[in-house]
């Protein structure tokens, strides 16, 4: 058996022994330097990166572009807003008049228009798809910055796109627009406006690519609005290009719907589409689509909010016993939510109306747009919007910052 010195062993264990406290300062400055590291990443992480409080929205074409955003704005529980046209957003001394107004009131939320009547987009797009179109003026130059700020600020941001009511889409496409019966030519409302054909998949794609840039660029929600068959005008002399004549228009919008829905999940954002304010009156009436497609009932599995245009002043006169609906606030828009209720029941929309805060019909004071507004929360609507063209808001109408 061999046997090993006493001063040999003495030797190994001493070495064994100082390698192992090599090892452990190794692990002891390797352990410290990882805890630095990860401190470090937690203080330059913005501080409303917490997945557990935020809705996250990325689009495929703005990764590309090395711009995915995430917003953090948590939707209110009442959405309370007011509506900007693109022209004033693109002001910064305008908007931000504008903005304060939300900060210091009751407001928490702002509709901007990213494509109005005009058919003009009012950002510089980043999809090819929308850009080799060029129907965009760029107007609001400094998007991204604004909707940074408006996120920084708590406000919940809506992208308005007006569909089907399109003249610079009707230029580049004319095979959609709807023709003259008469004159073979593009059919014209009575403000002169061409439109695009109501079931034409080609001006979905279109205002679907729209909406999926104006969320990766920052807007917690997209509104559709003009999501009709057109009303004003010589309406016999219409001949459309896509749409059979014999499918219910219902049926055309029902599938408008169901198809931005599909295609919009993927980005978490939240959807809403404007309507006329009758819609509500004629839910008892499944087959009443005011001749324009509009239904309650075929929005609501596919879309979050709808808002009906119920303003006191687009009200026939007599309506409801009313010689002036008008100077009625708070009864026109109450009498629309109890009709229009039973269309929400066990759906997935809600109802946020639009509200009357202008001229018409009666001289609205800040008394007339507050009935309008106790009127929409006697009826448990989930918030309400104000609509000016002019932009101009009656300050008195809203209660000081209760966020």
């Amino acid at each position: 058996m061999l046997r090993v010195p006493l001063a040999v062993i003495a030797r190994i264990t001493y070495r064994v022994h100082e390698i192992i406290k090599i090892y452990e300062d190794v692990l002891f400055f390797a352990g410290a330097l990882i805890f630095f590291l990860f401190g470090v990443c937690l203080f330059l992480l913005p501080p409303d990166s917490s997945p557990q409080t935020s809705v996250r929205f990325t689009h495929a074409s703005a990764r590309k572009a090395g711009e995915a955003r995430e917003n953090s704005v948590i939707i209110p529980v009442e959405v309370r807003g007011l509506y900007m046209s693109g022209y004033v957003a693109s002001d910064r001394v305008r908007r931000e008049k504008l903005f304060k107004l939300i900060d210091d009131t009751e407001l928490n939320a702002v509709v901007i228009d990213v494509k109005d009547s005009t058919g003009y987009v009012f950002f510089d797009p980043r999809d090819e798809a929308i850009r080799s179109l060029n129907t965009y003026d760029g107007r609001i130059r400094d998007l991204d910055e604004m909707l940074l700020d408006l996120r920084k600020r708590g406000i919940w941001t809506i992208a308005r796109i007006v569909v089907f009511q399109d003249p610079q889409f009707a230029d580049r496409r004319p095979d959609l627009v709807v023709k003259s019966k008469r004159t073979g030519k593009a059919w014209r409302d009575r403000r002169g406006i061409r439109w695009i054909d109501t079931a034409s998949r080609d001006a979905w794609d279109y205002n679907l690519a729209i909406a999926k840039e104006a969320v990766a660029r920052g807007f917690n929600e997209v509104q559709f609005d003009y999501i009709r068959f057109p009303s004003d005008g010589d309406i016999a002399d219409m001949a459309f290009p896509v749409w059979d004549g014999t499918t219910p228009k219902y049926d055309v919008l029902r599938s408008f719907f169901r198809y931005i829905d599909e295609r919009l999940e993927r980005t978490k954002a939240k959807t809403s589409v404007d309507l006329f304010g009758l819609t509500m009156s004629r839910v008892e009436n499944p087959n009443d689509d005011l001749g324009i497609g509009q239904r309650i009932a075929d929005a609501a599995p596919y879309i979050d909010f709808i808002s009906p245009m119920v303003y006191p002043s687009h009200y026939p006169p007599t309506f409801e016993g009313y010689a002036n609906p008008a100077a009625h606030p708070y009864e026109i828009v109450n009498i629309a939510l109890k009709d229009g209720a039973p269309a929400f029941e066990g759906a997935r929309a809600r109802v946020r109306p639009w509200l009357q805060d202008f001229d018409l019909g009666a001289d609205y004071t800040a008394a007339m747009v507050k009935a309008q507004i106790k009127a929409s929360r006697d009826n448990g609507a989930s918030g309400w919007l104000l609509w000016n063209p002019s932009n101009i808001y009656t300050a008195g109408a809203l209660a000081k910052e209760t966020k």
